[in-house]
């Protein structure tokens, strides 16, 4: 399983991973601090999953989470 997790506060990234990491053991973490990259990077390659902020600069997590899912 691919997760694209997606965090604008880098202080909160370590914890984030670590109960995803938790909560899916053996899944594959995909971290981004930015929507914009993470929806890029689910363009071209799949994922299972998408656990985002919503309020995020650039593109919210709603618009991430739509985009990302457009691929399938």
């Amino acid at each position: 399983m691919q997760i694209l997790m997606v965090y604008s506060d880098r202080d909160d990234a370590k914890s984030l991973l670590r109960a995803l990491e938790t909560v899916y053991p053996g899944a594959e973490i995909i971290p981004h601090n930015d929507g914009m990259s993470a929806v890029q990077y689910a363009f071209n390659h799949p994922v299972d999953a998408v656990y985002t902020y919503l309020r995020m600069p650039r593109i919210s997590g709603f618009d991430v989470a739509r985009l990302a899912g457009h691929r399938r």
